[in-house]
């Protein structure tokens, strides 16, 4: 089985976020270590801006750029990008019907359902297993 572990402090880290962002959707990244015996640990989050121009009560985008900066962050302190997250304002914490097809096997995330002035319904970010491209992960 897959887990995933993740701090109080992370978890009302991303809760503040999804609050802050309100009412539009929030997104960040899960920052931590994969280990395939033990499962996944968060070890910081990294909230990062919506990007995307409209629907922000209901869509969210991360840009490559910020992907790719992410990353490098995590690499500079030994780590990797474990997750995602994101909050869905007024809606349940669940993938909704346009999120669901749109992920990939290896990119996983966590949706919080929020209302201002905070957080509720929050689900816990799911971890994303290794993805096949990096370089970390690729057999030699």
């Amino acid at each position: 089985m897959f887990t995933l572990e993740i701090t109080p402090g992370d978890l009302q880290a991303a809760q503040e976020h999804a609050a802050a962002s309100y009412p539009e959707e929030c997104c960040g990244f899960l920052i931590g270590r994969f280990d395939a015996g033990t499962g996944t640990t968060v070890l910081r989050v990294l909230p990062v801006s919506n990007e995307r121009q409209e629907s922000r009560h209901n869509r969210y985008l991360i840009s490559p750029e910020t992907v790719l900066a992410a990353n490098k962050e995590a690499r500079a302190l030994g780590l990797d990008v474990v997750g995602y997250y994101h909050s869905h304002p007024d809606h349940p914490a669940r993938p909704s019907a346009f999120a669901e097809p749109a992920s990939r096997p290896w990119l996983r995330s966590g949706s919080a359902a929020s209302r201002s002035p905070r957080p509720d319904g929050w689900s816990p970010p799911r971890a994303a297993p290794p993805s096949p491209l990096s370089p970390r992960t690729r057999s030699a």
